[in-house]
């Protein structure tokens, strides 16, 4: 059994020992049923989250993925494991600012805005990723054999890095195209989205507008 292997396996192990995983500053904890689950534990990464699974017990312990390229599981502890994860911004201050100029300049977002109490714009860009995509974190991943669910290989790689396991996601990203988020900035709340053209400077799709 590879290094990775052994240390995959043992956060399995540990898991199901029902010791606490500290994860972005929280602590989960398997629980008895996981104990008892038939299938062994994994960290699961998507596309949308990380989650930590055993049968049918399923713990979300990162909840957005959207901009996330780099995700390391790291052995804190004789009883913890951390996950840490980094983001690669491609869009620029600049292009960031014209994306806002964009929308705020077409009419008909402007007659939506104007419905608005107050409402902040976040510019995103825009993955190249199928959703169903994901790479399972237990005994049987090993370096350089990385495979999804459905048997398809995936854009992941699995590494060791210091003690710790990192997955990497290899960043594709829709060139030219940004994603405006239109929220509530008090609450986060989602009003709608905007696809923005960069290079045509033009509104090429919306979702959720009135």
């Amino acid at each position: 059994m590879t290094d990775l292997r052994a240390r995959l396996a043992l956060l399995a192990g540990l898991a199901l020992l029902g010791i606490g995983l500290a994860v972005t500053g929280a602590t989960v904890d398997a629980t008895d049923s996981l104990r008892d689950s038939e299938s062994p534990p994994a960290f699961v990464v998507s596309d949308q989250n990380v989650t930590f699974e055993a049968g049918d017990q399923q713990t979300t312990v990162v909840g957005n993925m959207e901009r996330v390229d780099s995700l390391e599981v790291e052995q804190t502890n004789d009883k913890q494991y951390t996950v840490h994860t980094a983001t690669a911004d491609p869009v620029s201050t600049a292009e960031r600012r014209r994306a806002k100029e964009i929308i705020r300049d077409n009419e008909t977002i402007q007659r939506s805005l104007a419905k608005l109490h107050r409402y902040e714009l976040t510019v995103d860009p825009i993955h190249k990723l199928t959703a169903e995509s994901s790479v399972r974190l237990n005994g049987t991943v090993s370096a350089g054999d990385v495979e999804s669910d459905n048997g398809t290989t995936y854009t992941f790689d699995v590494a060791e890095s210091d003690g710790s396991v990192v997955v990497d996601r290899q960043p594709d990203y829709v060139g030219d195209e940004v994603a405006v988020r239109v929220s509530n900035p008090a609450t986060d709340e989602l009003y709608f989205s905007v696809i923005v053209d960069l290079e045509t400077n033009e509104v090429v799709d919306t979702t959720g507008m009135d």
